[in-house]
């Protein structure tokens, strides 16, 4: 599982939308599109996205990374 098909996964587990989550992390369109085609996101793009949606399922950041990282192998 890519970093793309993840986000798309916790977005849809979340009920939001992939606008809602420009809107918090300041990203551009183009950037969940490209992770989506299989294009792997800058560190610091990855950090952002995992402190959004940390912060919306009440969760350490840590925790989200784990999860990304279990289910990537």
């Amino acid at each position: 599982m890519n970093f793309g098909q993840w986000l798309r996964r916790k977005l849809y587990q979340l009920d939001r939308s992939q606008e809602w989550l420009y809107r918090r992390t300041g990203l551009t369109t183009g950037s969940c599109n490209r992770w989506t085609n299989g294009q792997v996101p800058s560190l610091e793009a990855f950090l952002g996205v995992c402190k959004v949606l940390a912060n919306e399922e009440q969760r350490k950041m840590i925790d989200v990374i784990r999860e990304y990282l279990e289910e990537r192998c």
